[in-house]
């Protein structure tokens, strides 16, 4: 860190004592000046050198401080404050001794810097008698402070060794100290980024890849390789730095001091034959150190370097950001060769983590169970889609290495401490990540049969196609199940669909496809095309189905009458049944492999509940047709089954009776009330509330009237709290009675 030295500080001290003497408000180059020169060494300079007119200078310096500075005067005995051209001369005399390779700055560093402030009263005085700028330059070489117009880019080995610590980080040194990871099974893709590196001319690399694949590993893990001795002849010996752009442009405040910067480094880089040079997050360089008004900026300063071939650059971004900056600049483009990373598999990621413990379990003090580390992998892959392997699974693991050290210390990490970390970055329920599969599903048809009545046959096959699939069987890349419910109104199909997510103990996620009737409300689903209202905005610009499924991917995802929507959301669920992806209008991606999708449908529905008259055997149509024609042929091939829901039966209904009978009691239970029907009620019930035509949902609507209503007056009215009531039909008065059990 570079520090003035002692003699500035009081030269300063000295020109604030100037200021308040005169009463100023501010400290002007006029003042700083008349202290320096009163300094001994800048006094023996302009005295011993013939031109100079030393004395004279001194008192038109005094006379201007006196006479021509009233405006800056006040009345009260204040502290003077700088004025803005004594901070830029301040800022180019550090920027000069830095790169002039100086520890402090000094007197001389300031008077040089002076002059440019060519419209200032200070340099009009210093040129008048005869201090000019040739003369202190001249001056300072003698001494060894050598600062030109312009910083130059031959500099010393410790001046060299000052920039590169400055402005970079030495990767290797990093890996020395272990302070970074090592590169596991990348083998491929060092042997590529090494082939372009020996090249004569464009030996430049640019690490493509979407974020969390490992980048900036790779780099780090290739710095690790080159101390080790593990790399070709090409590359033996060199060092990889790591350029921090934003020391660059930090402080850089006037125009052509950033490219002062980067000129020198880029120098120092070239000179030194074993450098090479990582840029991460390299479509920073666009715009970088630009003033926005013709400046050039960090990638237009790069290009002639990286086309000669004397600078060795890795650089690294992600496929967004290539499209974006690197495809529409095709000079830069050309100029590197391209090297894709790829997510690693799940067993790759797991060979990492396991490569990685002894660093965690160094840094943490903690010991890490092996199956944690598994289960690290495998529960971020389920439950975390928005983000890469194996950058999603090292968080999770790091995470729960934290929290033992923490809150436990010298506690192992087991698979429990990873599943409560996935819980809370995911947002599932702890209770679902730690269920296990055999768990979940093992009775989930009878939980469904207890609550959906009558359609045994119809939940039987939803179960089977879901055991497939969590046994590991189904097809990859492809949902869990993806089914047609089709039946008539009231007959349990969005039912089944709630009474499902219940028993694999995941979300519903439903939606209702008649708000998606017309092509514009398309966008709700996926976000706005390009060019429209809300594509660009991060919330709704993605739609509603994605935004949800990025929250909750591992999902039952409901279409209610899916009939209703328009034909283009069937092309859209072409693509989420065929490869269990979705793709937003802005290139938003999400993951359904983890999830069930269930469309429901009344098509043929009224086929279904009558007899076709002719010559047939009476049977009852299964509106087959009516699905066919509705349905494209690439659609239901698509389909794992067509769930066929029977109208309900009279017997049925006393089931379900019993169910919305309990339902009510659930409510109650805060107040402490039950009811219990005898079999009068029922069956009066069951009478006024079947219809086959529409299923439960008649029946809904009875006991709301004839039980619910009445109760409700008793709570209401007659105050009854912990009460055990019966309840029975008097037939004569046609009335439901609710009395004390």
């Amino acid at each position: 860190m570079i520090e003035p030295d002692d003699k500035l500080k009081n030269l300063f001290d000295e020109a604030v004592k100037v200021a308040r003497q005169q009463k100023h408000e501010y400290i002007t180059l006029e003042h700083l000046l008349l202290t320096i020169l009163n300094d001994s060494e800048i006094k023996e300079l302009c005295q011993k050198t013939e031109g100079v007119l030393y004395a004279d200078l001194i008192a038109d310096l005094k006379s201007h401080i006196e006479t021509k500075l009233n405006e800056i005067k006040t009345s009260e005995d204040v502290f003077p404050k700088r004025t803005a051209s004594i901070d830029r001369m301040v800022n180019r005399a550090f920027t000069h001794a830095i790169f002039s390779g100086h520890d402090t700055v000094n007197s001389l560093h300031l008077l040089s810097s002076m002059y440019a402030e060519k419209n200032s009263h200070a340099v009009y005085y210093m040129l008048k008698n005869g201090l000019t700028k040739k003369i202190v330059i001249d001056y300072m070489t003698e001494v060894g402070s050598d600062i030109g117009e312009e910083p130059s880019t031959h500099v010393s080995s410790k001046q060299a060794s000052k920039i590169l610590k400055q402005y970079t980080v030495n990767l290797n040194e990093q890996a020395k100290a272990n302070k970074t990871f090592t590169c596991i099974g990348r083998q491929d893709i060092i042997d590529e980024i090494t082939l372009v590196l020996g090249r004569k001319i464009k030996n430049n690399v640019i690490m493509i890849g979407d974020p969390g694949v490992g980048k900036t590993a790779v780099a780090e893990g290739l710095a690790h390789m080159i101390v080790n001795n593990q790399v070709p002849e090409v590359i033996k010996d060199h060092t990889i730095y790591s350029v921090d752009v934003g020391s660059l442009i930090a402080g850089s405040k006037y125009r052509g001091d950033f490219e002062e910067r980067l000129k020198v480094l880029l120098g120092v880089l070239e000179k030194n034959n074993k450098a090479i040079m990582f840029i991460d997050e390299a479509h920073m360089m666009h715009g970088a150190g630009s003033s926005g008004q013709g400046g050039v900026d960090l990638a237009n300063l790069l290009k002639p370097h990286l086309a000669r071939g004397d600078l060795k650059v890795i650089a690294s971004t992600t496929w967004e950001e290539y499209r974006k900056h690197f495809e529409k600049d095709r000079a830069l483009m050309r100029r590197f060769g391209k090297v894709n990373i790829d997510e690693p598999s799940v067993d790759h990621a797991k060979q990492i983590l396991h490569g990685l413990k002894d660093q965690f379990t160094g840094y943490h003090n903690v010991q890490i169970d092996d199956t944690a580390i598994d289960a690290s992998v495998d529960l971020s892959v389920k439950y975390i889609t928005d983000r890469q392997l194996p950058d999603k699974a090292i968080d999770v693991l790091d995470r729960a290495c934290a929290k033992a050290k923490i809150f436990d210390a010298f506690k192992d990490v087991q698979l429990k401490d990873i599943q409560e970390q996935v819980s809370q970055i995911s947002g599932i329920k702890f209770e679902s990540i730690v269920q296990t599969k055999t768990e979940s599903i093992e009775h989930l048809g009878e939980k469904i049969k207890t609550q959906v009545f009558g359609q045994d046959d119809v939940i039987e096959k939803l179960v089977d196609t879901v055991l497939v699939a969590q046994a590991g069987l189904k097809q990859e890349n492809k949902p869990i199940g993806s089914f047609l419910c089709v039946g008539p109104t009231g007959c349990g199909k969005t039912e089944t669909a709630r009474k499902l997510a219940d028993g694999m103990n995941i979300p519903l996620l439903k939606f209702d496809m008649s708000e998606y009737q017309e092509k514009h409300s398309v966008a709700k689903l996926i976000g706005a095309p390009p060019g429209y209202v809300g594509y660009d905005d991060g919330q709704t610009g993605s739609g509603q189905l994605i935004n949800e499924l990025e929250k909750h991917p591992n999902a039952v995802i409901l279409f209610d009458e899916v009939e209703k929507a328009h034909r283009d959301v069937m092309t859209i669920l072409l693509q989420a049944m065929d490869d269990a992806t979705l793709t937003s209008s802005n290139g938003k991606k999400v993951n359904l492999s983890n999830s069930v999708i269930l469309l429901t449908s009344n098509l043929g529905a009224e086929d279904m509940q009558s007899n076709i008259l002719g010559f047939v055997d009476g049977k009852q149509h299964d509106g087959e047709v009516d699905i066919n024609t509705f349905f494209s042929p690439e659609f239901r091939n698509r389909l794992d089954a067509v769930l066929r829901f029977k109208p309900l039966e009279k017997p049925v209904m006393i089931a379900i009776v019993d169910k919305f009978i309990n339902e009510l009691n659930n409510h109650m239970l805060d107040k402490d009330i039950s009811i219990t029907l005898d079999m009068t009620a029922k069956d009066q019930l069951i009478e006024e509330g079947f219809d086959a035509k529409m299923g439960a949902r008649p029946l809904q609507r009875v006991i709301n009237k004839r039980i619910k209503l009445p109760l409700s007056k008793k709570i209401l009215f007659e105050g009854i709290t912990q009460e055990k009531l019966n309840v029975t039909y008097n037939k004569e008065d046609d009335v439901f009675e609710i009395m004390k059990g």
